[in-house]
């Protein structure tokens, strides 16, 4: 997973909070280990704007406002 951002910002700005995209994750280790990787890339989870997602999944900001969340999925 790679964050971008353009030199001028999005040419794009996100319409709201909850444009997002969202990827699920069957496997623990894999889920515990993406978190570990954006928290040492810099990027810190922020506060979800659905809080269906609290305690479900991690939500990440990218510098130009649209959103990813990684949940933890174990019923796929």
């Amino acid at each position: 997973m790679k964050f971008t951002q353009r030199e001028a910002g999005s040419a794009c700005p996100a319409p709201s909070l909850d444009s997002l995209i969202v990827l699920y994750v069957t496997e623990t280790a894999a889920y515990n280990w993406l978190n570990d990787r954006m928290y040492r890339m810099g990027h810190a989870p922020v506060e979800p704007e659905n809080p269906y997602r609290l305690g479900r999944s991690f939500t990440y900001s990218d510098p130009d406002g649209w959103r990813v969340v990684v949940c933890r999925e174990t019923g796929i």
